[in-house]
């Protein structure tokens, strides 16, 4: 208040005799105090202690700012200002100074008249008489508060742009294993919390559960000091949605986010808002995680000391963070995909390998295809089942479970699941076998039925028809995933091709035993049979003759000696036929003679055999060569007309030599019919074991053939 001539003074209270020019010295400075935007206050010195100083004056600033009157604030102590936020250690120094009769400056929270808190720089002066008497205490307290919000921001933008940047950093730690990748995201949420300065940040993941349906579950955490974490306790390992408000997770499921006190969020689910409670959770704000179209799971910051609203810079930082924490983690996934694809392909590449290598071992097939289902996926029951169709018959071909494996049987196709499976045409999966609806054969559950849930199987496509059912069981629900189908119809395509060649092979080699026994049927009639039929009538008729005619009696035995040395000729060479191992158990020249005499004997052609040499030569190579003599010599009969065969064999460790000369029709190469095949046949036999062939003929000069192999 200004000083008014002829008006009391406001400071000392006495009516102002005639005015000395130190007087209107003084009035002048009084009317500045008066008129100043500072707020200013005049305490009496004394006393110190409780109640304090009383107000003797106060500025109409003061007033403004404080939104008390005069007469509130006269006879007051300044202390009546101070309030829950004003700092302890400031009043602390301000009553040292005021002890120690020393002025001082310091910042402190004071409160308004309507409870609102402000910043004031104060500054504290004592006052002393001309006997240096202290006398007064003046205060001058400037507002600051925007200056400290201003400052306040400040640091908490820097506070958060560290946080950002150190969360950032930590994110770009390439991850690896799931204990790796948990505690860089664990350090993460720890640069958060303390950047927004909260008492937990953690990471949920939702997942399905068959029992409960739509759940979400803690998978990183960090916490404040004298925080409970959650991470490891049951209840925070699966939360079913449903317990909380619908609104809550249609904002999170469209992908924004949602925060405030917990009173407000969950005030209509009683029962989760006080579970919060107990862990003393004030406020929370999510921040949801989606990729592409699907929501994984979130982002959630807990405020355990204040119900807190969250301010946009708060929002702005997490939801920037949270965003980066859900890149990190698709990175993740998609790299986790990609080894979950390469480690599946290997197993199926080694399958494959595997597969082929147990060639026509089919119980190995089934083991192997086993062992790579039962690395990729849950295979606790594992069936092959052979589906016949022509006789409307299926068979379980393997079968085992935990108890181990069960005897191969077969079974009606048209109620069974074999031919259900027929019928659909495609594959199936069953994520809960008690809801697996009634279908038109009796299902039944191997293995153990009251552990078994859930299951695939997938059709064997051979070329032209089903060849059965591959069937894995699982004692989990929803085992099985869309990937896992996948797989396992690749390896049920490698294992189809596998065994419609087992069964084409199975099938080629009865007809190859069929035909063969019809040659060798053939064999004996066009060959031992005629000559033994020829021995036994020169032998019926031998008697007689001896007695008319004893010369021609010893023609006769003659002939007979021959044709019964012809006749077990042809019958060692067809056993040979019957047995082609023994060809390499004995020396080769013995086989070549037993196939000559069978051979030209028969026809009365002579031969000439000669063998120079080690004749027990490597058994590829001894039954190339037989065979190429084999072929020789038939060429001959049939179509040489040859007068006399030498045939020469010269055998030595790393080189042997055969020739074969005929001085019968010979050929020309151009006349040879495309249908005779014997040619080419020995000079494939030839090239297999690395020999060089040559065959020399002309019309009319016989036909020289001509083998040498040399180790290479």
């Amino acid at each position: 208040m200004a000083a008014q001539p002829n008006k009391t003074n406001p400071i000392t209270g006495v009516d102002p005799p005639s005015l000395s020019p130190s007087e209107v010295r003084l009035r002048l400075l009084e009317s500045a105090v008066a008129h100043t935007r500072d707020g200013v206050l005049i305490t009496a010195a004394e006393p110190l202690n409780e109640p304090g100083p009383a107000i003797i004056y106060a500025n109409d600033a003061f007033c403004q700012m404080t939104g008390y009157t005069m007469a509130e604030v006269i006879g007051q102590s300044p202390r009546f200002l101070q309030g829950p936020q004003t700092d302890r250690r400031s009043l602390d120094k301000i009553r040292q100074a005021l002890l120690n009769r020393e002025p001082i400056r310091i910042e402190l929270i004071n409160y308004r008249k309507d409870g609102t808190p402000f910043w004031v720089e104060l500054n504290i002066a004592p006052v002393f008489n001309n006997s240096g008497q202290l006398t007064h205490f003046t205060a001058i307290q400037r507002e600051i508060t925007d200056l400290k919000q201003a400052e306040a921001q400040h640091e908490q933008q820097l506070r958060y742009a560290q946080a950002l940047a150190r969360c950032s950093q930590t994110l770009l730690v390439p991850g690896g294993t799931d204990v790796e990748n948990l505690t860089i995201l664990n350090t993460a949420l720890s640069h958060l919390m303390e950047g927004v300065r909260v008492s937990r940040a953690c990471l949920f993941q939702n997942f399905h559960d068959p029992d409960i349906g739509f759940c979400f579950s803690m998978v990183a955490e960090a916490t404040a000091p004298r925080i409970r974490p959650n991470l490891h306790q049951p209840l925070s390992q699966k939360i079913p949605w449903s317990l909380l408000p619908e609104e809550n997770r249609r904002i999170l499921e469209s992908g924004r986010p949602l925060g405030g006190p917990t009173t407000r969020l969950f005030a209509t689910v009683p029962d989760f808002l006080q579970r919060l409670l107990e862990d003393s959770i004030l406020s929370v704000q999510f921040f949801p995680i989606h990729f592409g179209d699907l929501w994984w799971g979130y982002v959630g910051f807990d405020d355990c000391h204040v119900p807190r609203e969250w301010n946009e810079q708060d929002i702005l930082l997490l939801g920037t963070a949270a965003e980066m924490i859900g890149n990190v983690l698709q990175r993740w996934q998609a790299e986790q995909s990609l080894r979950t694809a390469n480690f599946r392909l290997s197993i199926l590449h080694r399958a494959t390998h595997l597969v082929a290598a147990a060639k026509l071992d089919l119980q190995q097939i089934y083991r192997e295809i086993h062992a790579a289902v039962s690395r990729l996926m849950p295979a606790e029951v594992f069936m092959v089942e052979l589906i016949y169709e022509h006789l409307g018959e299926g068979e379980t071909a393997y079968m085992i479970d935990r108890g181990g494996c069960w005897p191969n049987y077969r079974y009606e196709l048209a109620t069974s699941f074999a031919g259900y499976m027929l019928r659909r045409g495609h594959s199936l999966r069953i994520d809960d076998f008690s809801q697996f609806p009634e279908e038109e054969y009796k299902f039944e559950i191997v293995g153990d039925p009251e552990d078994t849930h859930s299951g695939l199987a997938v059709l064997l496509h051979g070329r032209e028809r089903v060849l059965g059912v591959l069937f894995v069981q699982s004692y989990d629900r929803e085992a099985y995933t869309a990937a896992d189908l996948e797989m396992l119809e690749l390896l049920a395509a490698q294992a189809a091709i596998t065994l419609e060649n087992v069964q084409l092979y199975q099938q080629a080699q009865t007809v190859a035993v069929d035909e063969e026994r019809h040659r060798l049927a053939r064999e004996l009639h066009d060959a031992v049979t005629q000559t033994l039929f020829s021995a036994s009538l020169i032998a019926e008729a031998l008697p007689e003759a001896w007695e008319r005619d004893p010369a021609k009696g010893r023609y006769g035995l003659t002939e007979l000696r021959q044709l019964t040395r012809s006749a077990l000729a042809e019958m060692r060479t067809l056993l040979l036929e019957l047995r082609p191992a023994s060809l390499t158990e004995k020396p080769l020249a013995n086989s070549l003679k037993h196939l000559s005499e069978a051979m030209l004997q028969r026809f009365k052609i002579p031969f000439e055999l000669t063998v120079a040499g080690d004749s027990l030569l490597p058994p590829d190579l001894q039954v190339a060569v037989y065979r190429i003599t084999q072929e020789a010599l038939n060429n001959i009969v049939k179509h040489a007309n040859a007068g006399r065969v030498t045939i020469y064999l010269h055998g030595r460790p790393d080189w042997v030599e055969l020739t074969i000369h005929d001085d019968g029709l010979g050929f020309d190469r151009e006349m040879v019919p495309p249908d005779h095949l014997g040619l080419g046949i020995m000079r494939e036999r030839a090239e297999a074991v690395g020999a060089v062939l040559t065959i020399n003929s002309r019309a009319g000069q016989g036909t020289h053939v001509h083998l040498i192999w040399k180790k290479s």
